[in-house]
C-alpha cells in the first residue's frame, strides 16, 4: 500500500470526525493498494528482479502483476483467504474493527478478480498473514480505528478452507495443493517440503470431504477469544496430520509430542 495516501486520508477522516471502522477501508482503498502493487512490478520489471507480493486484495494490482507475469516476469502474487471470503462491507457491522487488518478487505469486484486467479494460475499462494489479537485488544479502538490492532488470526482454517472450496467445485483439490504446499515448498526452496516423493518429507494431511465443520472461537486452539470465521461451515475437514511420517494431529486434538517442530530453513529459491 502507499503509506503516503493513507497517512493523508487517515488525517483527513479524523479531522472530519470519520473514526468507524469503515473509514479504515475508505482511508486505504482499492487504489491505494493498486499504485503501489503497480510501482512494484514496474521495479521488478524493469530491474530484471524476482518479485513475491504478499497479501494480493485489489482487482487493478491483480491484473498488472499477472500480465507482466504473462510476459515473462519472474512475479509471484500471495493472497490470503480472507480476502477470498469477505467484502468490505464487513466494516459496516458492530464489530467491524475485529475485520480491521492491512490490507482491508475490498470490494466484491476485486473478490470476484482474485477467485478468477485462483482458478485460472495468476496467484501463486495462499497463506493467512495470521495475526490474531484478543477481544479487549482489538476494543481499544471500538470508537477510533486508528487504535484497532491490524490483524486477524487465521492458521488453522487454511487448508479447510481452501479444500473446502475445492469440495464445493471452486477449485480442483491439485489446485488447493498447489496452492497451499507445492508452490511455496518450490519457490521459497524448501526441497524436502511440497511433495510426496521419494527422500521428500512424509508431511501428509488425510482430508474427509465428507465431514462438515462449523469455525468457532470454542473449537480452535491458538489463544485467542474471537475469529472473523465464527459460524463460516466449511465442507470437509483434516482429520490426521503426519509430519516426517509421525502423527501429530487426530480428529481434531495434537497427539504429538514437543519437540516435533522443526525450523523449516529456506534453501535457493526457484523463480522459474
Amino acid at each position: 500500500e502507499n503509506p503516503d495516501l493513507i497517512d493523508l486520508r487517515v488525517s483527513q477522516y479524523l479531522k472530519e470526525g470519520k473514526t468507524s471502522a469503515w473509514y479504515h477501508y475508505m482511508s486505504r482503498p482499492e487504489f491505494v493498494a493498486a499504485e503501489a502493487d503497480k510501482r512494484a512490478v514496474h521495479w521488478a520489471v524493469n530491474s530484471d528482479a524476482p518479485l513475491y507480493i504478499v497479501h494480493m486484495s485489489d482487482k487493478e494490482g491483480l491484473e498488472a502483476a499477472v500480465k507482466a507475469k504473462t510476459e515473462g516476469a519472474k512475479i509471484f502474487i500471495e493472497t490470503c483467504p480472507q480476502y477470498l471470503e469477505f467484502t468490505c462491507d464487513v466494516y459496516k457491522r458492530p464489530d467491524g474493527r475485529n475485520f480491521i487488518c492491512s490490507p482491508p478487505m475490498k470490494g466484491q469486484e476485486s473478490l470476484d478478480a482474485l477467485w478468477l486467479a485462483i482458478k485460472t494460475g495468476g496467484i501463486d499462494t495462499v497463506a493467512t498473514d495470521h495475526c490474531p489479537f484478543q477481544q479487549k485488544e482489538k476494543d481499544w479502538g471500538i470508537n477510533d480505528f486508528t487504535k484497532v490492532p491490524n490483524g486477524c488470526a487465521g492458521v488453522e482454517n487454511l487448508y479447510p478452507y481452501m479444500l473446502g472450496a475445492a469440495t464445493d467445485g471452486k477449485i480442483s483439490y491439485s489446485r488447493a495443493v498447489e496452492l497451499c504446499s507445492t508452490n511455496p515448498a518450490r519457490i521459497f526452496g524448501c526441497t524436502d517440503k511440497g511433495s510426496l516423493a521419494v527422500g521428500k518429507d512424509a508431511d501428509v494431511v488425510i482430508y474427509d470431504p465428507q465431514k462438515t465443520f462449523t469455525i468457532s472461537v470454542r473449537n480452535m486452539h491458538s489463544d485467542y477469544d474471537n475469529t472473523i470465521w465464527e459460524g463460516k461451515t466449511v465442507h470437509g475437514y483434516p482429520v490426521k496430520t503426519f509430519v516426517r511420517g509421525k502423527l501429530v494431529y487426530k480428529d481434531g486434538e495434537y497427539v504429538g509430542t514437543p519437540g516435533d517442530g522443526r525450523f523449516i530453513k529456506c534453501a535457493k529459491a526457484s523463480v522459474n
